[in-house]
């Protein structure tokens, strides 16, 4: 079956053949621009590009979850921009990557048995306890659940199937670092550029139309979101990637990719800091003492222990840096006496009583 299909892409067309279609096409889209309208224009415009996606992406399922990686990366801020569903924008991306496999999967060697691992059943508990939730009495209704549940449950459910199945080979996991640290990179540029050279019209609107000035002006200073929803997912997400892409730099040999790691690495560490979330140092707490229990190399364990000691040092112990505002609001996580601390404390306790 797949020399066939191979056969029949490889199969040459005359030339004669491709100048009709496209005559044809330039007719198609003539007509529809001034007949139907522009969108229809538009969209009969973007249908070669559509298949030769659609082509590209059953022979190369991978790069499906690559685009589907990237979407999601910026997805959350581009609705500040664009009104759409971007939870069902998402649903549909996902769906896409699942029939490629499919689809390849029925002309192509590709092993489903990947998925079957240690985390994909626990991701699978974890979905059948979200699903038993809905008997709780207490539970607001079925959507509410569902908007709930769809990111905390069913997702990574559907991550961990796409990624056992399309990410197992090296050069998978490569690609998707780089286009991971990139993206790091330009999030934390804009964040910069936010810092220093302002919030665009959208953003200010955003901010004082739609509310986020609340959380995002306050008396400390300026919480900086870059392209992502808010502060919040942008702080904990940069944390994630300081603690991803040290790690890595770490022990990539080749001194490119080390260096872009380390750019990475770095520009994870400013956004996180810029972003004024200090629930967000906890990101790269626990991510380096997890390495720290995973590893088993005695000397990596321990520079990253050591690393560890000396940052909760800095921040608990000492005063160094408080003239600098996103130093000194980092420090206030640790502070057990802060006003916003304690504030959280009362609310985890009223959340207690009413559940």
């Amino acid at each position: 079956m797949q020399s066939k299909i191979k056969h029949i892409i490889e199969l040459s067309i005359p030339k004669v053949v491709i100048y009709t279609f496209f005559a044809i096409y330039v007719y198609l889209f003539y007509k529809a621009s001034l007949q139907i309208g522009n969108i229809f224009g538009i969209i009969i415009a973007f249908l070669p590009l559509i298949f030769i996606s659609a082509f590209l992406l059953l022979k190369k399922p991978t790069w499906s979850f690559v685009i589907l990686f990237i979407l999601n990366y910026i997805v959350m801020g581009a609705s500040r921009y664009i009104t759409f569903p971007s939870s069902i924008f998402m649903d549909a991306s996902m769906a896409l990557c699942f029939a490629c496999v499919i689809i390849k999967s029925t002309y192509a060697n590709i092993n489903i048995k990947r998925c079957i691992n240690p985390l994909l059943i626990i991701t699978f508990i974890w979905l059948l306890f979200c699903i038993l939730e809905l008997l709780n009495p207490k539970e607001p209704g079925f959507n509410d659940w569902l908007t709930k549940v769809r990111g905390s449950a069913i997702y990574p459910l559907m991550m961990v199937i796409l990624v056992s199945i399309l990410l197992f080979k090296y050069k998978h996991l490569k690609w998707i670092l780089i286009t991971w640290a990139i993206l790091t990179i330009l999030a934390a540029f804009k964040g910069y550029w936010q810092k220093n050279h302002g919030f665009d019209s959208t953003e200010l609107t955003w901010l004082y139309v739609g509310g986020g000035a609340r959380t995002h002006l306050i008396s400390t200073g300026i919480r900086y979101f870059s392209f992502f929803s808010d502060a919040g997912n942008f702080g904990s997400s940069m944390g994630f990637s300081l603690v991803v892409f040290s790690i890595t730099a770490f022990y990539i040999k080749k001194k490119s990719l080390k260096s872009l790691f380390l750019i990475a690495a770095l520009a994870g560490g400013y956004g996180m800091l810029i972003s004024g979330t200090r629930g967000a140092l906890i990101v790269p707490f626990a991510g380096y003492a997890s390495f720290i229990l995973l590893s088993k190399k005695l000397k990596p364990a321990l520079s990253m222990l050591i690393m560890i000691i000396i940052a909760l040092c800095f921040f608990n112990f000492t005063s160094i840096g408080n003239s600098n505002s996103l130093i000194r609001r980092m420090r206030t996580a640790f502070d057990m006496n802060d006003a916003s601390f304690n504030v959280r404390l009362e609310n985890q306790e009223k959340i207690k009583r009413t559940s």
